[in-house]
């Protein structure tokens, strides 16, 4: 009976030792900084689950904070958290339910963020979670053959349904991209297409790990400084999905 008790001793032991031995945060660690009022350093810990899919204790400590600091101000950020995790253990009900608290809580957001508003965000999500997913593939080639297709001949219909439902997004290289609508940005297509005479090339990687469909030639008066289209491509819920569309200069990607 003792040597049982002292094995179970040696490995809550360990659970504690290893992690903190090489390098990593441990639950303890986060719900401390909780209790000192350290919610960065509390997210940083959440961000590492999340990203090493320890989603049960990523919860734990958001849950953790919501409970004790019900009105901070990052609040929406934490309950944004939630709701992704949520997203990437498929509990899509959960999900939306966090959403739709964000856009009763928090109709107005954007002091805290600058290029859109939580609650907008969230409704943009809903639209994601709720639409069949008709706009997926099932590998990064087959999206970027019928984007090719329908960009050469602009073909609008095809356009239209490649493009993912919910967040959307429009920016500049080197800049945080504007949220919009996959409606909205299917217009703004619609209406450039007037004033372009593009020729579509291979698919290129412009950032680590990140391809897009590259555009030549592209004529925006909007972005009049701007010669070039990359329709970016990612790996979302339910396959490979296109959602957002990034200017840049030619003089740029030659450097």
């Amino acid at each position: 009976m003792r040597m049982k008790t002292q094995i179970v001793w040696l490995f809550l032991l360990l659970i504690i030792i290893i992690p903190n031995a090489f390098g990593m945060d441990s639950l303890y660690d986060g719900l401390l900084f909780i209790d000192r009022g350290q919610i960065h350093e509390a997210m940083q810990i959440v961000y590492e689950f999340s990203f090493n899919e320890n989603y049960n204790d990523a919860l734990t400590l958001l849950n953790t904070i919501l409970e004790k600091y019900p009105f901070s101000r990052d609040r929406v950020n934490v309950m944004i958290q939630k709701a992704t995790i949520y997203e990437k253990m498929k509990q899509f009900k959960d999900a939306i339910t966090q959403y739709e608290a964000i856009m009763t809580l928090d109709p107005s957001t954007y002091d805290d963020h600058p290029y859109y508003s939580y609650a907008q965000f969230s409704q943009l999500r809903i639209d994601y979670l709720t639409s069949k997913p008709t706009w997926a593939r099932q590998s990064r080639e087959a999206l970027f053959t019928e984007l090719k297709s329908a960009f050469s001949t602009f073909d609008q219909e095809q356009i239209r349904f490649l493009l993912k439902k919910g967040d959307c997004y429009i920016g500049t290289m080197f800049s945080e991209p504007f949220l919009t609508n996959s409606d909205d940005l299917f217009l703004y297509l619609k209406a450039a297409y007037k004033n372009s005479n593009w020729s579509v090339k291979e698919p290129v990687e412009i950032w680590e790990d990140q391809w897009a469909l590259e555009i030549n030639n592209w004529k925006d008066s909007h972005y009049p400084d701007f010669d070039l289209l990359y329709l970016l491509i990612k790996e979302g819920l339910f396959g490979w999905e296109w959602g957002e569309i990034i200017f840049s200069k030619s003089e740029w990607m030659k450097e």
